[in-house]
């Protein structure tokens, strides 16, 4: 993840929902634990898992990745 935090110590937690058996859901919170007060402390990522019959021997897995990220200050560009 290219946001700043790579080598430092943090905090990661995960949810995951099987809504179907063919749907799966994820959530992932990344929280920076040496944030200093006004930076970026928290990291979003929510992911998502289709699975689809083709055939009666094969299967289509489509995959979906978000990452939220906030506008910098100053910026007029939002990431997600």
């Amino acid at each position: 993840m290219a946001d700043g935090i790579e080598g430092k110590v943090v905090d990661r937690y995960s949810d995951v929902w099987f809504i179907s058996p063919g749907l799966h859901v994820a959530h992932a919170k990344i929280v920076d634990l040496g944030a200093k007060a006004g930076e970026r402390s928290e990291y979003h990522v929510e992911v998502i898992h289709f699975l689809t019959p083709e055939s009666s021997k094969s299967t289509h897995l489509l995959l979906g990745a978000a990452r939220f990220r906030a506008a910098r200050r100053g910026s007029d560009q939002i990431y997600a």
